[in-house]
Formats: C-alpha cells, sequence, structure tokens
C-alpha cells in the first residue's frame, strides 16, 4: 500500500450556468494540498484542493446544474453541515471520483442506500451524526470500500447486506452507538481487519460471526455481555472485552493460538478459560475482577510479556509466574498479597516493571531482589514494610525507580533511605491517599508518639536532643514560675516579710 501525501481533488472551475458563474463559494470551501496520510493507493494525482462543504441552507430539491470541466477530480469530500438531514443527491451524483467521503455534524437520522456513482469510494466516515437507522443495502454497492465508520451516532440495530458484497479487508468502527442487536448476515462472508463496538448495549454476541471468514480485532468493551465463549475460530489476534458485566470467559471450543492480546479488565470474572491461547498470549489485562487464588489458566502463560492482575483479591501466587521467562511488565497492585518469595519467578526473568503497591507485604529482602536482574521500575507503595536494603543496586542493577512510600517507616528511616537513594535513583512518592499505611512524604511525616505533624525531618539523636531541650526548659519554668507565686504572695502580705 502506497501513503500518499496530498491527495483529495483536483477542481478548476465548479459553474452554475454557461457563462461561468462560480458556485464554488456558496457550495465547496477548497483549499489547498494538505498532507492527509491517506489509505489511497497508487493514485496520481497528487496535485490536488481539500474540499469541505459547509453551505447550511440548501436542501435536496435545489437544482445544481454544473459541470466539472477537464481532468477535475473530487477525490475527497467533507460535509460539515448542522442543518442537513438527507444527503445532497443532486451534487453528489456528478461526483465520480470520491475516495473519501465524510459527513459529520449534521442532523441526518437515516442512511438510505447510497447509489452514486463513487467508482473507487475506500473511505467512508458518517460519525458524529444523529443516525438512528441504516438501510439493508446503504453501503453495497461500493465494491472498493474498505473503512467504515458510524461512531457517535444513535443505531440500535444492524440487519440486511449493508456492505459490500465481496470478501475484503473491512475495517468497521461502530463505537459509541445505543447497537442492541446485529444479524448474522451483516458480517456474513467478510474478512474483516478490525471491528470496534465498544460503547454500545450488546448483552451477547452470540451467531454475530458465525458466517465471518476472519476477524482481525474486536473490541466489545463497555458493553452489557455475561458471557462470551465464541464457538467459531475467526483466526482473531487481539479481544478487548473490558468493562463489561461477564462472569464467563472460554476459548475452549476454538483454535485461540492466534490471540496474541486479551484485555478483560473491570468484569465479574473469578475463573477464565483460556484455551489453546496459553501458547500465543503476548499481552494479558484481567485488572478489576475477582479471581482470588484462582490463577490456573493464567499461570500457564508461557510467552505473556505484559500481565496486569491489578485489584483481584489475590492473597498468594504460588509459583506462578516460574515458567514465564518472557515476561516483562507484571502488575500486582491493589491485591491482598502479604510476601514476595523468589520461587515465584522464573529464576531468570526479563521483568523490568513491578508494581506491587498497596497489598500487605511486610518484607522485600535481599534474597527476594536476586530474582530481578532485569528490574527498572519496583513500587512498593502503600504495603507494611517497616525497613529497606540500603544497597538495592549492587542486587537489581538496572533498577531506576523506586517507590517505597505510605509503608510502616519511621520518619528518620524513611528519610534517611530517601536522601541515601536520591543519588542512584528516582525515588517515588505516591501523595495519593494512603491505604494500608502512614502518609509518609518527603515534606510532612506524622510524629507516632505525640501525632503532630512535623515541617521538617529530623533524625533519632536530634529529635531526643530536642524532646529532653524541651522538657528541661519546661521544668526550669515551672521552678521559676513557684518562686515568682511566693514572692508575689510575699508582697501581698507585708506583715511576712522579714527584715
Amino acid at each position: 500500500m502506497i501513503f500518499l501525501g496530498a491527495i483529495l481533488l483536483q477542481l478548476l472551475f465548479i459553474t452554475g450556468s454557461s457563462n461561468g458563474t462560480p458556485l464554488e463559494k456558496k457550495i465547496l470551501q477548497c483549499d489547498d494540498s494538505k498532507y492527509m496520510g491517506s489509505w489511497i493507493e497508487n493514485w496520481q494525482d497528487i496535485d490536488a484542493k481539500w474540499c469541505v462543504l459547509k453551505y447550511r441552507e440548501f436542501t435536496d430539491d435545489v437544482d445544481y446544474s454544473f459541470k466539472l470541466e477537464g481532468r477535475e477530480k473530487i477525490v475527497y469530500l467533507q460535509i460539515l453541515d448542522s442543518s442537513m438531514i438527507n444527503l445532497p443527491r443532486s451534487l453528489l451524483s456528478h461526483l465520480g471520483f470520491v475516495r473519501e467521503f465524510t459527513v459529520s455534524n449534521s442532523s441526518l437520522k437515516h442512511v438510505d442506500r447510497l447509489n452514486f456513482k463513487f467508482e473507487s469510494l475506500y473511505f467512508v466516515n458518517f460519525s458524529n451524526n444523529a443516525i438512528e437507522s441504516i438501510n439493508d443495502h446503504a453501503f453495497a454497492n461500493f465494491e472498493d470500500l474498505k473503512i467504515i465508520s458510524l461512531s457517535n451516532n444513535r443505531l440500535t440495530h444492524l440487519k440486511g447486506f449493508p456492505f459490500p458484497f465481496s470478501e475484503k479487508n473491512l475495517d468497521y468502527d461502530f463505537s459509541h452507538n445505543k447497537i442492541e442487536s446485529i444479524a448474522e448476515s451483516v458480517f456474513g462472508g467478510k474478512d474483516i481487519i478490525r471491528l470496534i463496538l465498544t460503547n454500545n448495549s450488546l448483552e451477547s454476541v452470540e451467531g454475530i460471526f458465525k458466517k465471518v471468514v476472519r476477524l482481525g480485532e474486536l473490541n466489545l468493551s463497555y458493553n452489557k455481555l455475561k458471557k462470551f465463549q465464541p464457538t467459531v475460530s475467526l483466526r482473531t489476534s487481539a479481544f478487548d472485552l473490558s468493562s463489561n458485566f461477564l462472569e464467563s470467559v472460554d476459548f475452549t471450543k476454538i483454535d485461540a493460538s492466534t490471540i496474541n492480546t486479551l484485555k478483560v479488565n473491570d468484569n465479574l470474572l473469578t475463573k477464565i478459560s483460556l484455551g489453546s491461547s496459553i501458547t500465543s498470549l503476548t499481552l494479558l489485562q484481567l485488572e478489576k475482577n475477582k479471581f482470588g487464588d484462582n490463577l490456573q489458566d493464567i499461570c500457564k502463560c508461557s510467552k505473556v510479556m505484559d500481565l496486569s492482575l491489578k485489584d483481584n483479591l489475590i492473597r498468594d501466587i504460588g509459583s506462578c509466574f516460574s515458567e514465564m521467562k518472557t515476561l516483562n511488565s507484571l502488575n500486582l497492585a491493589k491485591n491482598q498479597i502479604e510476601t514476595i518469595k523468589p520461587e515465584s519467578f522464573h529464576k531468570d526473568n526479563a521483568i523490568e516493571t513491578l508494581d506491587l503497591a498497596f497489598n500487605r507485604i511486610e518484607s522485600f529482602n535481599k534474597d527476594t531482589m536476586s530474582v530481578f536482574g532485569h528490574l527498572k521500575v519496583l513500587n512498593l507503595t502503600g504495603n507494611r514494610l517497616q525497613d529497606f536494603y540500603d544497597y538495592p543496586k549492587t542486587i537489581m542493577y538496572n533498577l531506576k525507580v523506586l517507590g517505597l512510600s505510605h509503608n510502616n517507616f519511621k520518619c528518620s528511616r524513611f528519610t534517611a533511605l530517601q536522601d541515601k537513594f536520591s543519588l542512584l535513583l528516582n525515588f517515588f512518592i505516591d501523595r495519593s491517599v494512603p491505604v494500608n499505611g502512614k502518609d509518609i512524604t518527603k515534606e510532612g511525616c506524622y510524629d507516632d508518639k505525640e501525632k503532630v505533624l512535623t515541617a521538617r525531618y529530623l533524625d533519632d539523636a536530634i529529635l531526643a536532643i530536642q524532646n529532653s531541650v524541651r522538657d528541661e526548659l519546661k521544668r526550669i519554668y515551672e521552678k521559676f514560675e513557684s518562686q515568682i507565686k511566693k514572692v508575689e504572695n510575699s508582697c501581698s502580705n507585708p506583715k511576712r516579710i522579714v527584715p
């Protein structure tokens, strides 16, 4: 595919009569050539303009009697008209070379079957309108159509055969609608690169993909799905099922060995059946579920590089990551983990980022550090640590960022560690609300005995001297106060004065 920077159109004159009266200022606003990053293949006419239709008072009844002269080719057409409720058929019927067609921010509610002779229409963008329905054959006439966006509309149902019949690599975006159902005929026979259905109202996808030839990437996030159990192998490489109501995800009934990316964040899962995808997954995100220690299939993903199990009620990781030699990033934050043992990880692991924030970890000792030779970022914020090894970089040679705030350190110890590490690495201070530990930061620290927020840190010796001096001054003051009261009493009773 050749991506051409300058595209769109070569427009000489649009005339309304034989004497050449221009209409382009009333209908089309055309700018100079612009870089578009177009998907156009082998297009030779690069001396072009970008034309935008902004005329806000036309109706479909207006007679656009004009002609295109010579080699004029409108390649890119964008209609931005908030008052438009129907497409301007009279105008569009004259434009045979449009490759990219955009209608946006209009009042268009229905897309009828488009019979315009757009011989090479490649990209249709009807996003951000008020579209509630499309004809069962709306875009079927355009054999070269590959990219279709109907996002941010009001669609509730898709049916019929609205897209080209020929098998092609297609990219669909139906995000941010209200889609409740999709007939199997809609995507039947299609070879789809990417299908985006995020932010809709789908409760089930059963049967939708039954006749699909191939589906490269599928995004079903932010719907109302309760289970996902595909029964047809579609050679899919990436699934996003995040933010549904999923209680069951099962890939055992298909060949899932093509899946390399799976996101199922923010659901209700207590287990997951990954099937043959355990041999192919490289990115697995399962944040905000309810797995607990039920990690059996997850632990079998030997090729995973990026794994997130944040906020899953996990208490014991066992030896879960001991077979994950290629693991590069691991997020176990916001769980209930109490101990981290070296045997939980592959001895030659490649972990560079390890997030253990807000667990219940009491110790992260030298033996544990020894298994993380590649580690660059370690976040232990919000745990129950009372101490930490003074020379972590002698064991974790590549360490650059360390988070230790919101633990159970004494203020003096925490400050000493920070001063020591600040010369060697970025000492990360989390300023969020504390969960397990005290709010320990460089600017302020609670003194456990008196619960007073001190403005600056003092080491134990200086603090002891300060307390001692304070007590001594208090004693001296009380002694002198007693003497002063005796003198005052004597002055008020002269008889008691002894010469």
